[in-house]
């Protein structure tokens, strides 16, 4: 692992108005003790994000108590943003979504924290949204693309090319979402602030697969099972659900490209020794 000063920015927004539609306001904090546990898998488990701040003051820690997605109303526009690296690489985005839950941890004074959990699409899951419907054949790509844009999000489409006949999507947006990934029998997730779709025997596009090995960082070895792979490496933000990544090992069984189905990033910043880690489950390529 690089010797240098991990850091993690967590940047909060909370919603203003009834709903939380008209407005929000928004603070960053920096150069505080974190520890965020992230994890993204495709398919209807939207990523998630747990996340503990140490160090805020009182006020603050009681302005971003009770903020969760659902209190005395509905606030759509409640988000917590995760940025991680370190002052010689530059940061980057780990996480974009909801805040479902935010309270203050007050059992182990001095040593307090506000812990945060993040759901990505928590508030397109709950916001009411007119039914979908379209008349002959309709273009998944297009109709998703719809979507991202109704939720505010990115859209990335990797190689779908699927029309449906006549399709029919109530609900809210993101129910209407996993119905059409379901009718399209495609893959798709919602990640960092975007919704990238991919075909069942694809896998999400990236400049380069990212490389696990002892050179970038890998932990030990990696662990086989008759149908998927576990390996922990030094923290990479370039391993995207997904996506492919490459394994370089001595194990000859393990070494080749996968398909990643499942990301967990556990980082701690301001920490001697702390957690600097990217976990990964992977499978076969082009294995359902």
């Amino acid at each position: 692992m690089s010797f240098t000063k991990k850091r993690i920015d967590v940047t909060l927004s909370l919603g203003t108005g009834t709903f939380g539609e008209s407005g929000a306001s928004t603070v960053t904090l920096t150069g505080l003790r974190v520890q965020a546990m992230i994890r993204a898998v495709p398919g209807d488990s939207m990523p998630h994000a747990q996340v503990r701040i140490y160090g805020l003051s009182l006020s603050m820690m009681n302005q971003l108590t009770s903020v969760g997605l659902i209190n005395a109303s509905v606030r759509m526009n409640n988000t917590i943003l995760v940025a991680a690296g370190d002052d010689e690489d530059g940061l980057a985005s780990i996480y974009d979504g909801s805040i479902k839950e935010s309270w203050g941890q007050f059992e182990g004074m001095p040593d307090v924290a506000l812990n945060v959990i993040g759901v990505a699409g928590g508030a397109a899951a709950l916001k009411p949204a007119a039914a979908s419907s379209f008349t002959g054949p309709a273009d998944v790509a297009t109709i998703m693309q719809g979507f991202a844009q109704a939720m505010g999000v990115q859209f990335e489409n990797n190689g779908v090319n699927v029309q449906l006949s006549n399709p029919y999507f109530p609900g809210t947006t993101l129910m209407q979402v996993k119905a059409c990934a379901r009718a399209a029998d495609i893959y798709y997730t919602l990640d960092r602030g975007t919704l990238a779709i991919w075909p069942r025997t694809g896998a999400r596009a990236t400049p380069d697969i990212p490389v696990i090995s002892p050179a970038t960082g890998m932990v030990g070895y990696p662990t086989l099972s008759s149908n998927a792979i576990q390996a922990t490496t030094e923290f990479n933000h370039s391993i995207i659900p997904g996506g492919y990544v490459r394994i370089q090992s001595s194990l000859t069984p393990a070494a080749g490209v996968w398909y990643v189905s499942e990301v967990i990033h556990t980082l701690e910043s301001e920490t001697p020794n702390g957690q600097w880690f990217t976990r990964i489950t992977a499978r076969p390529t082009h294995a359902s």
